[in-house]
């Protein structure tokens, strides 16, 4: 069995998406995942791979890594409409990113201000292709380093 690490793209408390106040997040129905709580608004790329998707709204980004895992990061609740305010998109769709590049600069307070919640739930949309997602939640998980979920292919 081989193991795939997935980093946390934001710095913040690792939950799982029980946690996530939205129905298709938290009951899994998108793919197995774990959520971020952010301390900080920089969005980092969770290992190598290409930028498959960025919503026009910029509030979530889809991944897709050199082995084949698909990941979309949605930053935030309901943050859809916000219409991109308060988000800053570094990449384009089809570009090349190494673990730990930064793809996306947050307004954590303007999502506050505008009273949403910037939990940000991490998908392995593709959940079903693995032997297993295991996320490992954390009170401290660092951007682009602390390993929060593991797939095993």
């Amino acid at each position: 069995m081989v193991k795939i690490p997935v980093t946390a793209p934001m710095t913040g408390k690792a939950v799982g998406l029980a946690q996530v106040p939205d129905k298709m997040f938290a009951e899994g129905i998108l793919g197995k995942g774990i959520a971020i709580i952010p301390d900080e608004g920089i969005v980092k790329a969770p290992f190598q791979g290409q930028v498959k998707m960025i919503a026009p709204t910029k509030h979530a980004i889809g991944l897709i890594s050199d082995r084949g895992v698909n990941v979309v990061i949605h930053i935030g609740i309901d943050t859809v409409n916000l219409q991109g305010k308060g988000f800053e998109v570094l990449v384009k769709e089809d570009q090349w990113v190494e673990k730990g590049e930064p793809l996306m600069k947050v307004d954590l307070d303007f999502i506050k201000e505008n009273h949403l919640n910037p939990i940000t739930p991490i998908i392995v949309t593709n959940s079903d292709e693995y032997v297993n997602v295991l996320d490992f939640p954390m009170d401290m998980a660092q951007a682009g380093t602390s390993e929060v979920l593991i797939v095993f292919q």
